[in-house]
């Protein structure tokens, strides 16, 4: 940081900032170190005070980071039941006949895990296998429909991953952060420095700034070398969410007298978040089609932001499951207030403090929210209605609902539950 006093009005203030990393675990898929970071920031004031009555202040900020986002680990945790399933030895009831039943053996041989089982272990992912032909039956969950044996080929690589040393995994995806802040601020104040007209102060100040996030990430949540579970802003590695935050406020401070002082103020505030247009206009373009249930009518799009899950890959051997998923659209909020706030001195015991406040605000919300088979985080998809239900290939459009919140760099769940591993 250096403090620049450039003549006997004018100071200015500048820092820069860089932080970097190699990373210091190991991708056994790419064999490469990861957990690289790189982080630059920079930031300049300047004050400029003309005589005793004005001071002006300019300032900026930013802020650039381009990481590998943050590696992790899977973890062999399995519970009974999963390894029971597994190994064909579920029951069946209901609509799923029993897993040793030859029908189900012939598609699924049973899978024999030989390591240890926890109470409080991690279970399956999904439930039911439908093979068709009235053969359906709990194998083990969704990672499953891969191939038989998909789920041992994984808690293989997670203990070999394990073996190797505590700072070891084996995604398969090249995983990174993007995100970049920046922000301008000014504040502009007259002082009277004493007494003028009525007053014995008075004090304008007006404070204005104004804020860009953009924001781009792309992360495995499995660290395994099987793509089960991503996440990101589509299209990878071009996506991005986009956020401007917008901000004026106008102050009066008044000291009347020795026993009366008050505030009079205006406050303006808006801020937008960009998730993504594309899905979003062809949607609203073609509202009244999607909206008919049994209308199997598809569109086609980029997804261009806002946050997409990529789920198992294909082909899978047994078709269901999860399908890839997405959001975009946009988020705003925009408030405008007027206020006051008066002190009265009565006496050397007693002040009488009055306020008033009016705010006017609103809020637009508008998002789609999809399913896809194919990959959302890779780029363009096919939506389509579905007859009768919101399942695979559906389209949703939602004009209201849940607001995504803009993630942490460190996108690891502890304890989450994926076909009987846990992640740190």
């Amino acid at each position: 940081m250096i403090n620049v006093p450039i003549n006997d009005t004018v100071a200015a203030r500048f820092s820069v900032a860089k932080e970097t990393s190699d990373g210091w675990h190991t991708n056994r898929f790419f064999g490469e170190t990861y957990g690289a970071t790189d982080l630059n920031a920079f930031s300049t004031a300047f004050r400029i005070t003309p005589n005793d009555n004005w001071m002006i202040d300019l300032g900026f900020r930013g802020n650039y980071q381009d990481d590998d986002n943050a590696p992790g680990r899977c973890n062999v945790y399995p519970n009974q039941a999963i390894v029971d399933n597994l190994a064909n030895r579920n029951p069946g009831g209901g609509m799923n006949l029993p897993a040793n039943d030859p029908r189900v053996v012939a598609l699924h041989p049973p899978q024999i895990y030989t390591g240890p089982t926890y109470e409080n272990g991690r279970g399956q992912w999904g439930g039911s296998t439908n093979y068709g032909m009235g053969v359906r039956a709990n194998i083990g969950g969704h990672i499953e429909r891969l191939y038989p044996g998909a789920i041992l080929d994984m808690w293989a690589e997670c203990e070999a991953d394990a073996a190797a040393g505590d700072f070891v995994f084996s995604s398969e995806k090249r995983t990174f952060l993007k995100l970049d802040n920046e922000n301008i601020n000014v504040t502009v104040q007259w002082d009277s420095a004493g007494e003028i007209g009525a007053f014995d102060n008075l004090n304008f100040k007006t404070i204005a700034s104004t804020h860009q996030t953009d924001y781009a990430y792309f992360q495995d949540r499995d660290f395994s070398p099987f793509p089960l579970n991503a996440i990101g802003t589509p299209p990878v590695p071009g996506g991005a969410r986009d956020r401007r935050t917008d901000s004026l406020e106008l102050l009066l401070t008044a000291d009347a007298n020795d026993r009366v002082s008050f505030i009079l103020g205006t406050h303006y505030y808006n801020d937008f978040v960009l998730n993504g247009v594309n899905c979003l206009e062809i949607a609203r373009d073609n509202l009244a089609q999607l909206s008919d249930p049994n209308s199997g009518f598809s569109i086609e799009c980029m997804p261009d932001g806002g946050t997409g899950f990529d789920w198992l890959p294909y082909p899978r051997a047994v078709p269901g499951g999860p399908e890839s998923s997405g959001r975009a659209g946009n988020v705003s909020a925009e408030s405008s207030a007027v206020f006051g706030h008066a002190t009265f001195q009565l006496n050397d015991n007693w002040t009488i403090d009055a306020g008033i406040r009016y705010t006017s605000e609103d809020r637009a919300f508008n998002q789609t929210e999809f399913a896809a088979a194919g990959r959302v985080l890779a780029g363009r998809l096919r939506l389509q209605r579905q007859s009768g239900y919101l399942g695979k290939r559906a389209f949703v459009l939602l004009p209201a609902g849940l607001c995504e919140v803009a993630r942490s760099r460190d996108l690891r769940v502890s304890g989450e539950q994926l076909a009987g591993i846990s992640l740190r």
